[in-house]
């Protein structure tokens, strides 16, 4: 495993549980593609992306995934083991045969409920180098590219914006906002004031070979009041085009607000 992830291009899998076994749907869109890591979003009070399916509990299920050549990358791996919630991240750094891939739900299924995962995606090669805003704490071969373990640099520039939000469904826009333009985005943080908010990150990056696709909000949230070491291969956004997805939870019903902290070089 590793303590931190550069996000480079974020995808995500719905799985509604309607079984005691449940397999990964066609993904034609990941064929071919390099899989960092994939998690899982275990905002249990939380919905999918559609609102229409509560969060699945990860309690006794187990995960069997297999890479294309059918070798075994995870054997019955304990599926909350893969909470986008955790520091570490277990890198897979290979293609994935999904479609051969499956879940097993050992207390039975609940079609009312989805499993939600991200997966992470690498499109460098092997001679890809950290940023320099980064100190080096280790540098290791993680999906396909020598990346570093980073602490804020004292230079980087934050900012922040908030939102009003209440536990009903609402999309945030970032219309309109342009003391980002030009900037490269390297990380990713968000705060509030009454509980974490349930809900899904759509970044449109600049760079068209690259996207973000509903990145759960909990990989954005702190551990033991630290942010989570979640770095993105810096990126201009396109905020015309990004959106927070808020969906509703089973809390009790109240305002909040939510704070988003962009880092940039």
């Amino acid at each position: 495993m590793t303590p931190f992830i550069i996000l480079d291009s974020v995808d995500f899998i719905q799985i509604p549980v309607t079984d005691t076994r449940v397999y990964f749907p066609a993904s034609s869109h990941l064929l071919g593609k390099n899989i960092q890591a994939i998690t899982l979003n275990t905002e249990l009070d939380g919905t999918d992306i559609t609102g229409n399916y509560q969060i699945f509990d990860p309690e006794n299920c187990f995960i069997t995934l297999f890479d294309i050549d059918g070798n075994l990358i995870f054997d019955k791996l304990p599926l909350y083991m893969l909470s986008n919630e955790n520091s570490e991240i277990y890198a897979i750094n290979k293609e994935v045969d999904f479609e051969r891939s499956y879940i097993d739900v050992n207390r039975g299924g609940n079609p009312e409920a989805a499993l939600f995962f991200n997966v992470f995606i690498s499109e460098y090669d092997k001679q890809h180098k950290p940023q320099n805003n980064c100190r080096i704490k280790s540098v290791l071969l993680f999906a396909g590219a020598y990346i570093s373990g980073c602490t804020i640099n004292e230079q980087e520039k934050i900012y922040s914006l908030s939102f009003p939000v209440s536990n009903q469904p609402a999309d945030i826009s970032f219309k309109g906002m342009y003391a980002l333009t030009g900037k490269k985005i390297n990380r990713i943080t968000l705060s509030n004031t009454n509980g974490k908010v349930n809900g899904y990150f759509l970044i449109v990056p600049k760079e068209g070979n690259r996207y973000i696709n509903n990145l759960a909000l909990n990989h954005l949230y702190g551990y033991n009041k630290e942010p989570l070491p979640r770095f993105i291969e810096p990126i201009s956004i396109d905020f015309d085009r990004t959106y927070i997805y808020i969906r509703p939870t089973s809390e009790a019903e109240y305002e909040n607000q939510l704070t988003v902290n962009f880092y940039y070089e």
